[in-house]
């Protein structure tokens, strides 16, 4: 079957003409063709890290969701009408309507959310579902990122991407003045193995080694993380890049509302 995903995402950027952060939303179309909509939702999914890892377009997003899954039986001789969205200009809020006609069954919608209760584990992303939308339906339930940084930094590895473009530029810093908050990141939040980290710094393994074993970075300790983000016993450590834009923009209006 074919699979076309509607997914969206905060893009930020800076205004070069007063060095302000700023946000609009974004938008992209991926088509598949998969087994099954979970599978699809997988490969999108995949393809997004790849866009992420390798396009500047997508490098500073830190949530993409689904606004729509279509699954498609046949597309057939005639056009269709199959999603229209719309943002208000200067606002923070989006809205988007689905269209479906009676009778037609070869089209079929699926949204991404939480469901109320107990998450199943075997739900394809963070406990999440993808659920059909019936027409005039609204479903209940928590939306959740179809791929989210502070969640799935292990697929992404956004502190280990950046380190690896600073060694290209020649910026790259050496191991010893690495802090140990970033090393027990890219160990124990973002699974990068101690031979990938020493790798990178042009040392020994046996170093990183030492060195994580002294802040508890630790395989137990990586293990320990995930069981209780898993559990949502504890909030995903937040990724910097994310902290950093925060703090940039609230310093962008508190400058606005002094002038």
């Amino acid at each position: 079957m074919f699979y076309l995903g509607f997914v969206s995402y905060t893009d930020s950027y800076k205004d070069d003409d007063y060095g302000n952060c700023k946000e609009s939303m974004a938008f992209v179309t991926l088509a598949v063709q998969a087994g099954d909509a979970k599978d699809a939702l997988k490969r999108i999914r995949d393809k997004l890290v790849v866009l992420h890892e390798e396009d500047e377009k997508y490098c500073d997003a830190h949530d993409f969701f689904l606004n729509d899954l279509v699954e498609m039986d046949e597309i057939g001789p005639k056009a269709k009408d199959i999603s229209w969205a719309s943002m208000l200009p200067f606002g923070d809020s989006f809205g988007e309507v689905r269209f479906y006609e009676e009778g037609d069954p070869a089209f079929r919608h699926y949204i991404l959310k939480k469901r109320i209760g107990e998450p199943s584990k075997e739900e394809p992303i963070d406990g999440a579902a993808l659920i059909p939308v019936a027409e005039d339906d609204e479903e209940d339930g928590e939306e959740v990122p179809l791929l989210s940084i502070a969640r799935d930094r292990k697929q992404i590895k956004p502190l280990y991407k950046e380190l690896r473009k600073r060694k290209i530029q020649g910026t790259l810093q050496d191991f010893n003045d690495l802090s140990d908050g970033d090393l027990y990141e890219l160990y124990v939040v973002e699974g990068c193995l101690s031979g990938e980290i020493a790798d990178l710094f042009e040392i020994k393994k046996a170093k990183v080694d030492y060195r994580r074993r002294k802040i508890s970075a630790t395989l137990g300790e990586e293990a320990l993380y995930d069981m209780l983000r898993d559990f949502e016993m504890i909030e995903p450590i937040p990724y910097k890049g994310q902290q950093d834009e925060k703090e940039a923009r609230t310093s962008s209006n508190e400058n606005k509302e002094l002038d």
